[in-house]
């Protein structure tokens, strides 16, 4: 029969069944939007200067058949074509995997005044209006007030040197800062106030207090955020509580709930649905019924940590462990702590609800004269950094687990140093018992565990052996360097404090500017190594290394302000030797390539 369709060729319909095909799959094609805020600087524009804009960017590489994108904000049809940008130079906005112009396509609007509002942007492609499918949606949903606080609400900070941090909230330019003793004068004052509790206006976003705060007394304290427009979000009041410790655990905030219950936190040998265990003999918390937190054994506030172990169980290696791991780094040297302390105490078999609260897959292999319900075994602890590294801490007492009283076990941080472990990037904690690194068959029993803080040192007063700020003329400066590397330093009268710090010498690529200062010591000697830090160079290319006995302690680059940082060194020879040398790559520079070192102190603890 000769029909239509026999008289249409045989590759036209070829071409139509792949065509349809083509445009019948884009639904389901992977196409990510990306987006910023930005502030429209470029003078030329002058219709639109200083105005807010959103920037939205796809990569249009894979999908080089569409003809047109479509892009649909709040609901409303805003633009069609190939990219629609009023002229803004897209070049200085790209985004990471976006590295050629002709493989983006992107629109970008004002959005100033609507800022307080969700946006939702959703990009369609096809040939026309008719012919389109949606690529992708996004929803921006403004986080306009400050927010995660440190320290946490309702959490500790030191009495001398509290630092309070935040993370800011979008198109903020500008914080207000507002601190007291009283909830109602906080969450009420404004840049009025006359009571000291505004204190002021800055653009870090950090706030030293600089007045020491009442040993355990509350403290309440806001950010209002303030936009380059000069809108005004008011934030939340947080409270802290000033004392002489920062709290790592104390255990107080575990629930019976999903995600809130001490093993979803503390890791340990038991494999559940939510996550895989560690494989050790650790059970964490009474797992077979709520409360799984220790409500009558504390050694302060109202809850425990409850610590299985048993070195002796089929299937698991043969030591117990349990870890928590932060989701952020922590930097113990800048938050000033030097001593970690843990309060635990053992079972006892007069401990009420002992037996009974013992989960049904753990057993006590035997009891012993003193007691304690506990198997003789080594309690550990340790940290371990970002690139798994480990450092690990035994108990003096090897009996440390048949312990029948609450104890405080005090370890100098400096001990946890080692040539790839340091203390300014710490991951994790970890505690347990038995042999780590060789595990053995063992015993088996229950510790509580409570209270894990980390404290300033606490001793004899420091001696001072250096204590500089610079505020003297070249010659007496050779007297505290004990070498010179490379390029000598000089004086600056960039300071910290006073009139002069000391400024890294003229180099180029490829060359160092540094110097030396040694002590003589003895093995075994605790110092404090103190110093304010600024750099202006290339982030993470040219460097300034500070290293304490050959093992590097920090690297500091890029846009740095004036910041104090204090470090514990423990000399295992006998002498001390400290090194800062700036090192620049062969190639590109930036800012304005030097940096400065003022304050110094170094004490003998």
């Amino acid at each position: 029969m000769n029909t239509f369709f026999n008289r249409i060729p045989f590759a036209l319909l070829f071409v139509f069944f792949i065509t349809f095909n083509l445009f019948a799959s884009l639904e389901y094609q992977d196409l990510e939007i990306t987006y910023e805020f930005f502030t429209v600087t470029e003078e030329n524009l002058n219709d639109i200067y200083g105005e807010l804009w959103v920037h939205l960017a796809w990569n249009a590489a894979q999908h080089e058949y569409v003809k047109y994108y479509y892009v649909y904000w709040n609901g409303g049809f805003s633009s069609w074509g190939d990219y629609c940008h009023r002229n803004i130079p897209m070049f200085k906005r790209w985004f990471p995997g976006h590295t050629r112009y002709e493989q983006m396509r992107s629109f970008e609007a004002a959005v100033e005044e609507t800022l307080s509002q969700s946006h939702t942007f959703r990009v369609e492609g096809g040939t026309n209006m008719d012919n389109r499918y949606v690529f992708d949606e996004i929803v921006y949903e403004p986080k306009l007030k400050a927010s995660e606080p440190i320290p946490p609400d309702n959490f500790t900070a030191f009495v001398q040197n509290t630092t309070l941090h935040w993370t800011t909230g979008d198109f903020t330019n500008s914080h207000n800062v507002y601190l007291g003793d009283s909830y109602d004068a906080v969450v009420n004052a404004n840049e009025m106030d006359l009571d000291s509790i505004y204190r002021g206006k800055q653009h870090a976003e950090v706030y030293i207090v600089p007045d020491t705060l009442e040993f355990d007394q509350t403290y309440f304290w806001r950010i209002d955020e303030i936009t380059k427009r000069g809108v005004l979000h008011k934030g939340d009041v947080w409270c802290f509580i000033a004392t002489d410790y920062l709290t790592v655990d104390n255990f107080e905030n575990y629930t019976d709930y999903f995600p809130n219950r001490i093993f979803d936190t503390w890791i340990d040998g038991y494999n559940n649905d939510t996550y895989a265990g560690n494989g050790t003999g650790a059970i964490v918390g009474f797992r077979d019924n709520p409360p799984y937190v220790e409500l009558n054994i504390t050694n302060s506030g109202n809850q425990s940590m409850p610590f299985f172990y048993n070195n002796d169980k089929p299937g698991c290696l043969n030591y117990s462990e349990t870890s928590i791991t932060w989701d952020k780094s922590r930097d113990l040297i800048s938050e000033g702590v030097q001593v970690l302390s843990l309060w635990f105490r053992g079972a006892n078999k007069t401990d009420d609800g002992f037996i009974e609260d013992l989960p049904d897959t753990f057993t006590i292999n035997s009891y012993n004269g003193n007691n304690s319900s506990n198997n003789a075994e080594q309690l550990y602890i340790g940290i371990y950094n970002c690139n798994g590294k480990a450092s690990v801490i035994n108990h003096p007492d090897p009996k440390a687990t048949q312990f029948n009283d609450w104890n405080e076990w005090r370890i100098p941080l400096v001990d946890f140093i080692k040539s790839d472990v340091t203390l300014v990037d710490i991951k994790g904690l970890f505690i347990g018992v038995g042999n780590r690194d060789n595990p053995q068959h063992g015993g088996s029993g229950m510790l509580y565990i409570d209270d894990i803080r980390l404290y300033e040192f606490q001793g004899e007063d420091p001696i001072d052996i250096i204590n500089t700020g610079f505020e003297t003329n070249q010659v007496n400066i050779e007297t505290i360097i004990s070498d010179w590397i490379g390029t000598p330093w000089e004086l600056s009268s960039r300071a910290y404090s006073g009139d002069y710090s000391i400024e890294s010498g003229d180099i180029d690529g490829n060359q160092s500017s540094g110097f030396r200062v040694i002590i003589d010591s003895s093995a075994g000697t605790f110092f404090n190594v103190s110093f304010a830090v600024k750099t202006s160079t290339e982030d993470m290319f040219d460097v300034l290394t500070f290293s304490a006995n050959g093992v590097i302690n920090a690297e500091f680059s890029g846009e740095l302000d004036w910041t104090i940082y204090t470090f514990p060194v423990l000399v295992e020879s006998e002498q001390l030797i400290l090194e800062w040398i700036y090192t620049k790559d062969r190639s590109y520079s930036s800012g304005e390539d030097t940096v400065w070192l003022d304050n110094l102190m170094i004490q003998e603890l």
